[in-house]
């Protein structure tokens, strides 16, 4: 380790499931091979951050552990060979190894790790990773089954509206449900054409009717719980949700008929698995395609930054106000790449 780097850091923990978070001094991590040790700038909380802390979501971590997904900052070390030595001190994004990013610094695999250039602000590239790679996914998954429209759950989320900037520009209809009726004003200042919101008594019929006139026969579940049979209620035969969250919290029940007699299906997305799968080429173009789009459909709003001793309450305060925007954990405080005002 350089003579430069302190012996410890600040980190935040999670002790249990549901529990607190809390702020704890660490050792420095020691580096296995072919990882870097990235000094953090920004990570953001993603609703699978969420899911993480109350142990909800398929990651390897036990408990206690430091969270968090994705995230930015420097190379400062690495134990990665020479590729990795050519990206000393430069600017990353990153997904989490063996332990999260809301920490000083984090030991990361050197696979794991997308070098984004300096002028890349690193508050948006902390964010670049999780919800504009699923966006791509998820509308490049619905153009492959031959797609003409789609329904796009909890619109009014940086997801949610990321799924819609990119379908739209792709040439797809895109059906938008929210939960507040002042979601829909800014959805609809926004651009979008279509938007429901899921609490009005007449939210099923609407949704049926636009599903049904467009042909939505692809769904995009972030919720769960029972939004999901409504989902089904409302799409035409052959129609298909995919889950790829879980906002509601609680199981979803079904009936037979719809798969029975309606040839319909619920299926699931992971964005690990689909890029698992993704020829290298097409995952390397599909990052090229998020730093082209940072100020585009992959923009993330940013709606408070805090420091690693403000952020014991950081998960409660995002999950309070999600549409908001993201919120942010930034190590090193406000500075020049990291502003509230994104």
């Amino acid at each position: 380790m350089p003579a430069s780097l302190p012996m410890s850091m600040k980190t935040l923990v999670i002790k249990e499931p549901g529990g607190p978070l809390h702020l704890e001094e660490r050792a420095m991590p020691q580096l296995r091979k072919g990882e870097v040790l990235v000094q953090m700038t920004a990570s953001p909380i993603n609703p699978s951050d969420l899911a993480s802390l109350h142990g909800q979501y398929a990651v390897d971590w036990q408990f206690p552990f430091v969270p968090g997904m994705e995230g930015s900052g420097r190379i400062v070390d690495h134990n990665a060979g020479r590729f990795a030595a050519q990206l000393m001190g430069k600017k990353v994004a990153a997904f989490a190894g063996r332990e999260g990013l809301w920490a000083e610094y984090a030991a990361v695999p050197f696979e794991r790790v997308v070098p984004v250039g300096e002028k890349t602000r690193l508050d948006q590239a902390a964010m670049s990773l999780v919800n504009p790679l699923t966006a791509i996914a998820l509308v490049s998954l619905a153009e492959k089954r031959g797609q003409t429209a789609i329904i796009n759950t909890a619109a009014a989320g940086a997801l949610g509206r990321m799924i819609r900037k990119r379908a739209v520009a792709r040439g797809l209809k895109v059906i938008n449900t929210v939960r507040q009726d002042a979601h829909i004003e800014a959805l609809k200042a926004d651009g979008a054409v279509h938007v429901l919101n899921q609490n009005h008594p007449d939210f099923a019929e609407e949704l049926k009717h636009l599903a049904r006139h467009y042909r939505a026969n692809l769904a995009f579940d972030a919720i769960g719980g029972d939004f999901t049979l409504a989902l089904l209620k409302a799409m035409p035969k052959g129609g298909e949700v995919m889950i790829y969250g879980g906002l509601a919290m609680a199981p979803t029940s079904l009936t037979p008929e719809h798969f029975v007699f309606h040839d319909k299906k619920i299926t699931g997305f992971w964005l690990v698995n689909w890029l698992d799968r993704r020829p290298l080429a097409l995952r390397l173009r599909d990052l090229y395609d998020v730093r082209r789009n940072l100020s585009g459909f992959a923009l993330s709003k940013v709606a408070k930054v805090l420091t690693l001793d403000q952020a014991e309450n950081a998960a409660q305060i995002y999950q309070n106000n999600m549409s908001a925007g993201k919120v942010l954990i930034a190590p090193g405080g406000l500075n020049p790449e990291v502003s509230s005002q994104s």
